[in-house]
């Protein structure tokens, strides 16, 4: 009887460490999955708020002074005023000499720059019906379009 015990517990045992291994690495997994998703989500806060800008203008005749005034506005916005790495979005104002004004995301470092997917910039521009700049931001976008395969 007590050889029986011992062969089961030992049976027990090594059935509970796979099945840790495996929940592990399932863990594993989704936690990298969701890290190669993050610059994806930052460019979809970035266009949340770029739509926002131009609602407000559609409103109010003119462009919200800063990111707060918008939030005022539309505070279902305010999830997206920080990027997937929680830092602050950045906005450019509009400028009439060029047409558009920014928000960026300098994403997981923080820093402008970057030269890796996770470091660089992400800049949307507003508004976003005019022809360069729905270009522009559509060209971003194509970057994050498969994270998982680049």
């Amino acid at each position: 009887m007590n050889k029986i015990l011992k062969t089961l517990l030992i049976v027990f045992a090594t059935i509970c460490i796979l099945l840790s291994a495996i929940v592990l690495t399932v863990l594993w997994g989704i936690h990298k999955h969701e890290k190669a998703y993050q610059p994806r989500w930052s460019y979809g806060a970035l266009m949340s708020l770029a739509s926002g800008f131009d609602d407000y203008r559609k409103q109010n005749g003119v462009w919200p002074a800063d990111i707060n005034q918008l939030v005022k506005f539309r505070p279902d916005l305010y999830p997206a005023t920080t990027d997937s790495y929680s830092h602050a979005i950045i906005l450019i104002p509009y400028n009439d000499a060029v047409g558009y004004g920014e928000l960026i995301s300098y994403g997981r470092d923080g820093k402008p720059g970057g030269d890796n997917k996770f470091d660089r910039d992400i800049i949307v521009r507003f508004p976003m019906e005019t022809e360069t700049n729905a270009e522009w931001n559509k060209q971003i976008g194509e970057r994050f379009k498969h994270p998982l395969s680049q």
